[in-house]
């Protein structure tokens, strides 16, 4: 028994924390244990019998055990321990005399490591230090006071703010002796009812060197369980800045000078002119550097550098302030948060003289907002998910939508929800959001597998209870994905298990990027989104349990989800089995890309709701167009595509024009008609393209030269890549150009025909783009209708052409009576449309009667009613009208009555051949004599003889424009003749 309880005790001592070794009386090595052992680097038989100094090389090791070795005396040090490698660590020795049952002597040496001890108390005091800094910064101080032994203590902030040298011993006599004497019973009072229970909470003043200074108090009393008051904790602010009112002028510089915030002044072109102390202490800028050369860009990282030029600056200059948060870049590079405030100051002419800047260090207030935002985000996530579950029962949708909602509102830089298969013991990603692809698709889990069996979400699996994972660098449960979920930024996950009637299927899986993300509070909110979750499956399953699950989840992944149409995944599967099978047998295939025509109107207009029944309808007649071995899927949007097998140019043709037949029929939705028109591009395998993406991607420029060419379909040929790519870079151009100003306008004059007089000149757009010269409006205009920038070159000519006729005003001399505009009909669909115009031109200070408005035929007639009253309102403050192009379109003599138009501009392509066609020369007769029953005047354009010019004469036409008379020309080149045309 004695033999087994020696045994005993030396595995207890080999397993000791502490390290242990046995020495003769002559300081020789006789044994040690494994920690030790460890700590040296070494085995026993590298330290049996070596001195004690060799062993444990550490000041006064030797000496403690050559004090016991003669006195029988224990000996305490605590020194620095030398081990292997000249790694050092701090350790308390202990040598003591021990005597055995044989009656021999040694010494025992007991070192323990004092490492981890040390970095808590580091720890603790820097933690102390932190918190004494931030009442110093916040100016707050705080104090305690024992009931039970009547100590006062005070921080050196509350030292500070009282104005007591620290260290002063302290009591509630010594505090009431600094308080106001007129506060004093005001303050004992509170002090008396907040130990009965009242809660302490009281502004009152101090007398500090013979001034009143103003502080608030707050305290909070432990009570023990009989309701004695223990001790109490309390704050105390100064709040005296908060009291007075604000400094008299003389003293701003001072306050300025004085105040921690960064201050500055600049010209309006950026130059610095002064900086407080606090910027250039900031800025790493002594009072004696010159600061002429330094620019705003200079003191801002380039983000904020440039919000504050692009917006701040300019923003300041036009309404006087502009406030944002930005940055600075401190004199050592860090970048520091700031609640930015810019003033534009104005000279006596209304000029912006300089603007000044003030800057708030708000790094604190970004961490506490991050506190506050990380505790209302866990809520407002639960909240979201549960509206989402309220709408959405479909569960793959409703798993895509959380794992959203998880990332975008919950601040996760990962969500995904792994479907369990209690048959395999797999566990499969259904649904995710976030930084995902690498790792979902590298994530193969299974409770049965040795690898994942023991990972977060197997055991969420296996023990129905959360698995949080707080430090994914050192958590052994992620040992197989540490190194991928490192690389993608996760450091802290937690797996929560899908719990539904009774029978865990599946977990939600969240990842942060911030070790110990997860704590009890979060969590158990979490759990309560996975109940809701689990909650809102089960409901689903249930109104599902008559589906199989294997056609649910093809119909999932295969097909629109609107018109039940193939999706582009299954139609870019059956084209790739289509092409093999072409290619085997020597097969022609034919792809229509099929675009709808200003589908988005549709939605704009009248709500996507509308424009999906819309949608769904064109679906089904799409359907109707094909062959049951052919295939009609929707890509997107307004986007179809039709797959023909075996097709030549003729069947494609044939079913294009079936396309257009069955579009040409209204679709009605709810009490809405509509006309669809759509645009077909046509490319042919092999001819067009080998694989799917080639060919997708031709037929999908032919249909966009179809919709540029006006036509219904058209054919792909290999120059319409040429064509695309100018007119995408021509876009870009333009674009550039309404931007910097590269339009100008020129003028074409208008002939009164009667009196042979110039009445009026028409404003024309031109673009001479520095790279490819001049560019016709022919050209560029329908890219500027078709990428909505109509408007805005609109507005531009409108401006140019007003501003130009008050130059004309104001240089004296001849001057047109009115300048035309065009108009293109996006203006007319806007609700500012009138107001927009009627400012334009009061800003250039021309009267609206000098300015007359052009509107195609075509553009009228798509929302007549809308544009009747916009007519009404622009004659009404005193603009005229004009119909460009008549004689083009569509457009009812109903309507045209109602307009209040009053010219008509009869087309040039009626003008240029009605000397040699009898049927354009009956059209322009007939808006002629229309126009003149209407009282309206007409104008001709594209005039460009003498026998035209003869002949609009004959038919009482009043005015006429047209190369005849004059070619458009810039307005310095306008030639103004005084007397009439020959």
């Amino acid at each position: 028994m004695i033999l087994d309880l020696e045994g005993y005790a030396e595995q207890i001592l080999e397993n000791l924390p502490v390290g242990l070794l046995t020495i003769t009386p002559k300081l020789a090595v006789i044994s040690a244990n494994q920690t030790i052992l460890k700590h040296l680097a070494c085995g026993l038989d590298a330290i049996r019998d070596r001195p004690l100094g060799d062993a444990l090389r550490g000041a006064d090791i030797e000496q403690a055990a050559r004090r016991t070795a003669a006195t029988g005396q224990p000996s305490d040090l605590t020194t620095e321990l030398i081990l292997a490698g000249g790694r050092s660590i701090a350790a308390r020795v202990r040598v003591a005399s021990i005597r055995s049952t044989n009656d021999a002597y040694f010494l025992c040496v007991i070192v323990e490591d004092l490492s981890e001890q040390l970095k808590r108390q580091q720890a603790l005091a820097a933690n102390e230090t932190t918190l004494l800094r931030a009442q110093a910064v916040a100016h707050i101080g705080s104090w305690t006071l024992d009931f039970r032994t009547g100590l006062l203590s005070w921080t050196p902030e509350t030292y500070r703010i009282f104005d007591v040298p620290a260290g002063t011993s302290l009591s509630y006599a010594k505090f009431l002796s600094c308080v106001h004497p007129d506060d004093r019973s005001r303050v004992k009072s509170a002090w008396q009812a907040a130990i009965k229970g009242a809660a302490y909470r009281i502004e009152h003043r101090l007398i500090v060197r013979g001034e009143t200074r103003w502080v608030e108090e707050r305290a909070e009393i432990d009570r023990d369980n009989a309701g004695r008051p223990l001790l109490a904790i309390g704050t105390v602010r100064d709040i005296t800045e908060k009291k007075e009112t604000k400094a008299a002028q003389h003293r701003l510089l001072a306050i300025l000078e004085a105040t921690p915030d960064f201050v500055s002044i600049a010209s309006p072109q950026g130059k610095v002119l002064y900086y407080n102390h606090s910027a250039r202490q900031l800025l790493g800028i002594g009072p004696e550097k010159d600061i002429d050369t330094i620019r705003i860009p200079d003191t801002h990282p380039e983000w904020a550098a440039q919000k504050v030029l692009e917006i701040g600056l300019p923003t300041a200059m036009r309404e006087g302030t502009w406030e944002g948060e930005t940055a600075l870049r401190s004199r050592d590079g860090e970048e520091i948060p700031v609640s930015q405030i810019i003033i534009a100051h104005r000279d006596s002419n209304g000029q912006v003289e300089y603007l000044s800047t003030v800057a708030r260090d708000i790094r604190e207030r970004k961490q506490s907002e991050a506190q506050i935002n990380r505790l209302l985000r866990t809520y407002a996530l639960l909240t979201r998910i549960n509206q989402t579950i309220v709408r959405n029962k479909e569960p793959r949708q409703l798993f895509q939508d959380a794992c959203h909602i998880a990332v975008e509102i919950g601040g996760f830089r990962l969500a995904w929800v792994g479907i369990y298969d209690d048959r395999t013991g797999n566990i499969q990603p259904e649904a995710w959001a976030g930084l995902t692809e690498d790792y979902i698709r590298n994530l193969h889990l299974s409770t049965r597998d040795p690898v994942s069996k023991d990972g977060p979400s197997a055991r969420a699996i296996r023990t129905e209870r959360p698995q949080v994972v707080n430090d994914i660098s050192h958590d052994p449960a992620m040992a197989p994905w540490r190194k991928m979920a490192l690389a993608h930024g996760y450091r802290a996950s937690v797996s929560l298990p899908l719990k539904v009637a009774g029978r865990v299927r599946g977990t939600l899986n969240l990842y942060a990027s911030e070790i110990d993300f997860f704590d009890a509070d979060e969590l158990f909110l979490l759990e309560q989104l996975t109940a809701d979750l689990a909650f809102a499956l089960e409901a689903a399953e249930q109104e599902t349990k008559r589906l199989n699950a294997e056609a649910w989840a093809q119909q999932l992944a295969f097909y629109d989800p609107l018109t039940h149409l193939p999706n582009r995944t299954l139609f870019l599967d059956r084209l790739t089995q289509n092409i093999a099978r072409a290619q085997r047998r020597g097969m022609q295939l034919a792809l229509l890309f099929i675009d709808l025509d200003r589908f988005k109107e549709i939605n704009d207009n009248f709500g996507h709701p509308v424009g999906d029944r819309v949608l769904v309808e064109v679906a089904t007649r799409l359907g109707d167009c094909i062959r049951n071995e052919e295939t009609v899927a929707r890509l997107g949007g307004d986007e179809f595509i039709i797959l023909l097998t075996d097709a030549d140019q003729i069947g494609a043709i044939h079913v294009a024009e079936r396309v257009q037949a069955a579009l040409d029929r209204p679709l009605t939705s709810g009490d809405h008609s509509f006309l669809i028109k759509a645009s077909v591009g046509i490319a042919f395998y092999p001819e067009d393209g080998q694989t799917p993406e080639d060919l997708l991607r031709h037929a999908d420029i032919a249909m966009y030269q179809a919709k540029a060419r006006d036509e219904a379909f058209c054919f792909f040929d290999r120059a319409m890549g040429e064509i695309l790519a100018r007119r995408l870079e021509l876009t870009r151009k333009l674009e550039l150009a309404l931007r910097t100003g590269l339009l100008s306008l020129h003028y074409q004059p208008q002939i009164d025909l009667k009196t042979n007089r110039q009445v009026g000149v028409e404003a024309l757009a031109r673009w001479k783009d520095p790279e490819w010269g001049w560019i016709s409006p022919a050209e560029f205009i329908p890219i500027a209708e078709e990428r909505g920038f109509i408007r805005q070159l609109g507005e531009w000519a409108l401006h140019a052409a007003a501003t130009q006729l008050a130059q004309w005003k104001k240089a004296g001399g001849q001057c047109p009576d009115r300048i035309a505009v065009n108009i293109g009909a996006a203006h007319f669909g806007s609700p500012d449309f009138v107001d927009s115009v009627c400012r334009i031109v009061r800003d250039a200070g021309i009267p609206p009667q000098r300015i007359e408005l052009e509107l195609t035929e075509t553009g009228v007639i798509r929302d007549p009613e809308a544009t009747v009253e916009v007519t009404h309102a622009l004659h009404r403050h005193g603009f005229s009208l004009a119909i460009d192009d008549f004689g083009t379109g569509y457009s009812s003599l109903g309507y045209l009555k109602r307009f209040a138009a009053d010219k008509l501009k009869i087309d040039m392509s009626f003008v240029r051949d009605m000397l040699t066609d009898r049927n354009d020369h009956a059209i322009v007769a007939t808006v002629i004599g229309m126009a003149k029953t209407l009282s309206l005047q007409t104008v001709a354009e594209g005039v460009e003889t003498k026998q035209q010019v003869m002949a609009l004469k004959e038919l009482d036409c009043d005015l006429a424009q047209g190369y005849y008379f004059s070619r458009p020309r810039p307005a310095k080149e306008l030639f103004l003749p005084e007397s009439p045309v020959d």
